[in-house]
């Protein structure tokens, strides 16, 4: 929780070069807390865990992605409508990805997971937000 929090505040207090490229940080950063703490997340995450969890990051992220996305609003880039809609698919597709990287015992490095994420994502919110 500290993590997410400490996150949201660095990119509210960045400057514009910044904020371009904090939420493809803070995946990084996760994919890589995941990979350091695999077993722990394996648990979490996988068929027993009923979902719990997966919950608990849902809700982070989408906190930080809709800070992220208030700023772009308020620049007029994005209406209040669009940005819930491109918060809401940004998190929901990392959270996908992070659940099949685990609990199939992360297949690739957390670089190769998080830049096919960004080449998932991120052409899909460009075209929403510019």
């Amino acid at each position: 929780m500290d993590y997410f929090e400490q996150r949201t505040r660095q990119l509210l207090t960045a400057d514009d070069t910044q904020k371009g490229t904090d939420n493809m940080a803070l995946t990084l950063s996760v994919f890589q807390f995941a990979e350091q703490n695999h077993r722990f997340f394996k648990t979490l995450l996988g068929k027993q865990s009923n979902g719990m969890f997966n919950k608990i990051i849902y809700e982070f992220m989408l906190l930080h992605a809709r800070e992220h996305l208030k700023l772009l609003a308020s620049r007029g880039a994005v209406d209040s409508f669009q940005s819930e809609i491109v918060a809401h698919y940004f998190v929901s597709a990392f959270t996908g990805i992070l659940v099949w990287w685990v609990t199939n015992d992360m297949p690739c490095s957390t670089d190769e997971i998080n830049e096919r994420f960004k080449e998932l994502a991120m052409p899909a919110i460009r075209s929403v937000v510019g």
